[in-house]
């Protein structure tokens, strides 16, 4: 650090907040109770200091919108009219984002993230110029646009480098943060919050500790060739740092240093003021463009289902709004219902998962609440999304309520990617409407029993077809393949629903076959030794991997003090807040890791079905109690799916578990991965000093060398590590040697606190690997959204006269349609991203003459309004 005097820095500007975690501190509905209060509190203190001089006046930040827009359901008009005028005063403030979110979000999410803003400035006046993230330690690469879309004009992180790290090497720093699409934000990568109370040691009491300490931390810990004149540091309660009202206090003491003639002046801001300081440097500040990817994620595997759940939920719930803004609704709840569980999903992906001392004391009371919580919304969302998507599909086939047999299949493509592909359906759906007449059973009916297999369409069997596509596969027929467009639908008769028993599929001791792709397995172990291509000269596979194809690996510390309060993870991270706060981090770099495979020998057997040839493999997995897989290789794609259900045993010492993916690549390989829908490409598109130990994948990833690339598609699971075992490893070069691991980390509980200590019971996941010549992007986003996003399907009573559809078009392919909002008459709203880097002249549709043609440069996104 370089030694610089306090007399070149002028001022130290202070933001005043509380750092919001939707948990952590308190059960969820406590803390929304216990946000509402701290909003009085502030505006109580606001009107109390309002004659206070200018630069010490008690100010407030609301550090996300979402405790803001709780407090406004209860607020009445004197309370409104209050905040308004603290706003003018400059003594009320806040950050643009929702919520602080995982990187598990989509692109829409964080439109969604977002879009208070423009209400919040429209009703209380509020600048809303800043977003701030604290605690979180990073975003996604497509935020960017998003921001400045809102008029967003400054990023602002407190990063908290526990298990994590900041970018560039030095903060604070100020910089211009470039966009994928080539535009930037300003960027502040601040000190993780509560600095100002920590440096200026507000505990104490006293103005000379103050003055001490601030001077401390200018002349010691500013980096090297520090810019700027003034220094910007975050306070929150410095008796309570997380979830905790204003302390008038700290502004007594402030004014009293200032009164008193101390330098550095204190000056009490809101975000906006550091904005305007940057804004007058921003010329001179260095511009750095890549994903900001985060390190704390990896807690989500430590709730595997319910992220699994997440995942899927948003999609359907991505198809029901589709219906909804493309066609409408007959129940005028709809809408609210859409929003009610866009509300919960977005909420599971908030980066709170549960207590503080969720590893410490995991079976305590507070802690089983915090996480039955949390829970809650990830599953609230699946029950709310399938009642939404079943009633569309109900109106889309223009069922009645009440019937007995069907008359064909209604089938839904709501992704952007053409298919082809086969699709599993209930047998009574197919059984047409034999033995019935007029709706009422025959002789013959009742003679051959037909009622018995016929399909009994009411509200109650609609909304359990979900429930029964999991617990009743004996009793279903696949389907195809059947061609449906991209955003269509098509409705089969009962006849033309040809079922299929996996045509050109074989399988046998030691082998799988299928149209397009050959397997090679061990007999003797179950093992898979080969999979290539049929008719390929080279394979997937590298030769004589240590780790099998699909096999599972437990991994743990070597080393590590169970009864330790953290229970081993000190092996991984050493939590010395003294040091973090110093910016010093405390990975455990060269920590030991004891690695253990499935062993030799699994039980296996063969099978073909309309899906396509199966290699089920049951293990004696370490840290398991049981493990089960079945590798496919599907009749309808040149695609090799993998999936695994696991038992957890309720293990709270650390460990983690990987799908192992040995590739035949050559050394210098290289790799992207998408994030909220647009690729990066790894290392170079990432910010240095970023999370290169593992990523967040929204649907895939892909490892290339000159000629031939692989593609992993994660549906359920979104974590991966490129290359080999890399947790810990550090935001370093990689070493890209040949025959590379592809690992799918689906399973960790590394985290010391507000993930799950253990999960214990039933999870199951799946990945599809797919390879091609060479890295395709519009490949390999079709691939991830064709593992993600399946064709829908939905009886249909009575055939109607028209029974295909397209619900909105877009040209040329490539281009992504993000989401279909519904608008006020019959009008939609379309995301459009363009994620090449070319530019494209994009033809969207709605419906006959509302067509619109959209310039898209590259990775750009943009909204365009139709129909009315």
């Amino acid at each position: 650090m370089h030694d610089r005097g306090m007399a070149s820095i002028r001022e130290i500007l202070v933001l005043h907040h509380t750092h919001t975690d939707i948990g952590y501190t308190h059960p969820q509905p406590v803390l929304w109770e216990l946000q509402r209060r701290f909003i009085d509190r502030a505006l109580e203190f606001c009107d109390r200091t309002a004659d206070w001089p200018e630069e010490s006046r008690f100010r407030w930040t609301c550090e996300c919108t979402a405790p803001l827009l709780h407090w406004l359901e209860r607020a009445k008009e004197p309370q409104l009219d209050q905040f308004r005028a603290a706003v003018a005063r400059g003594q009320m403030g806040c950050g643009a984002w929702w919520v602080h979110q995982a990187p598990l979000v989509s692109l829409a999410q964080v439109a969604r993230a977002l879009a208070p803003v423009k209400r919040l400035r429209e009703e209380l006046g509020l600048p809303l110029r800043c977003a701030i993230s604290h605690d979180i330690n990073g975003l996604p690469w497509p935020v960017v646009p998003l921001l400045r879309e809102a008029g967003i004009e400054l990023q602002i992180f407190g990063i908290n480098i526990v298990f994590g790290g900041f970018p560039l090497g030095r903060r604070p720093l100020a910089f211009r943060w470039r966009g994928p699409e080539g535009t930037p934000v300003l960027a502040f990568s601040g000190e993780h919050y509560e600095a100002f109370g920590r440096e200026a040691h507000l505990y104490a009491g006293s103005t000379d500790r103050m003055e001490r300490g601030l001077r401390e931390y200018v002349e010691g810990r500013l980096p090297e060739g520090y810019p700027h004149d003034f220094v910007f540091l975050t306070a929150t309660h410095p008796f309570f740092v997380d979830n905790n009202g204003p302390c008038l206090e700290t502004f007594e003491r402030i004014r009293q240093y200032n009164a008193e003639g101390r330098t550095p002046r204190i000056r009490t801001v809101q975000p906006e003021a550091l904005l305007e300081r940057l804004r007058v440097v921003e010329g001179a500040l260095p511009e750095y463009a890549g994903d900001w990817t985060d390190f704390w994620n990896f807690g989500c595997a430590s709730s595997l289902n319910e992220t699994r759940v997440a995942r899927r939920t948003r999609d359907r719930l991505a198809a029901a709004e589709l219906l909804l803004a493309c066609r409408g609704a007959s129940r005028e709840d709809a809408p609210e219902r859409l929003r009610e569980a866009q509300w919960h999903l977005d909420l599971w992906e908030e980066h709170t998962w549960g207590a503080s001392a969720s590893v410490a004391h995991p079976g305590r009371d507070g802690v089983l609440e915090q996480w039955n919580h949390k829970a809650h919304y990830a599953w609230q969302a699946r029950s709310l999304a399938s009642l939404l998507l079943r009633d569309q599909l109900e109106e889309l086939a223009g069922n009645p309520p009440d019937a007995t047999g069907a008359g064909g299949v209604l089938l839904l493509n709501p992704g952007d990617a053409p298919r082809e592909e086969c699709v599993s359906v209930p047998r009574t759906w197919l059984a047409g409407r034999a033995g019935l007449e007029g709706g009422e059973e025959t002789a013959e009916g009742r003679a051959a029993g037909s009622m018995r297999l016929l399909w009994h369409h009411m509200p109650s069997t609609v909304h359990q077809i979900d429930v029964q596509a999991e617990v009743a596969s004996a009793a279903r027929a696949v389907l195809g393949p059947v061609t449906i467009p991209a955003r269509s639908w098509r409705i089969l008769s009962a006849e033309e629903c040809g079922e299929t028993v996996g045509e050109g599929c074989a399988a046998g001791p030691g082998f799988l076959e299928s149209p397009r792709l050959s397997l090679k397995f061990d007999p003797a172990s179950g093992r898979v030794i080969d999979l290539r291509g049929c008719g390929d000269a080279e394979g997937w596979l590298s030769g004589a991997p240590e780790w099998g194809f699909g096999e599972l690996v437990r991994e743990s510390p070597a080393e590590g003090d169970a009864a330790a309060l953290y229970r081993g993870r000190e092996a991984l991270f050493e939590v010395d807040w003294a040091r973090l706060h110093r910016n010093e981090p405390g990975w455990q770099r060269g920590w030991e890791a004891r690695r253990e495979g499935c062993g030799e020998r699994a039980r296996w057997s063969v099978e073909v079905d309309g899906r396509g040839a199966a290699l089920h493999r049951e293990w004696e997995a370490p840290g398991l109690e049981r493990a089960v897989q079945t590798v496919r290789l599907r009749a309808d794609r040149a695609t090799c799916e993998v999936e695994t259900e696991v038992v957890f045993r309720e293990t709270v010492t650390p460990e983690s578990f990987y799908l192992v993916f040995p590739l035949a690549l050559g050394a210098g390989w290289n790799a992207h991965f998408d994030t909220a829908g647009v690729p990066v490409e790894f290392g170079a598109e990432q910010l240095p000093g970023t999370a290169r130990d593992f990523v967040t994948v929204a649907r895939w990833a892909c490892m290339h060398d000159s000629s031939q690339a692989f593609v992993l598609a994660c549906p359920d699971a979104p974590l991966v590590q490129l290359g080999g075992f890399r947790f810990g490893g550090g935001p370093g070069a990689v070493s890209r040697t040949s025959s590379p691991l592809l690992l799918g980390w689906f399973a960790s509980n590394y985290w010391f606190t507000n993930f799950r200590a253990a999960q214990p019971g039933s999870a199951r996941f799946r990945y599809e690997l797919g390879r091609l010549a060479g890295y395709d992007l519009i490949a390999c986003s079709e691939f991830g959204e064709r593992a993600a996003v399946p064709v829908e399907a939905h009886p249909v009573i009575t055939l109607p006269s028209v029974r295909s559809g397209q619900l909105v078009s877009v040209q040329p392919r490539g281009v992504r349609i993000e989401c279909v909002e519904p608008l006020a008459d019959r009008r939609v709203r379309v995301r459009l991203l363009n994620p090449a880097t070319e530019s494209v002249r994009a033809e969207v549709g709605f419906g006959v003459g509302a067509e619109r043609t959209v310039d898209l440069p590259g990775r750009a996104t943009r909204t365009v309004v139709l129909g009315g």
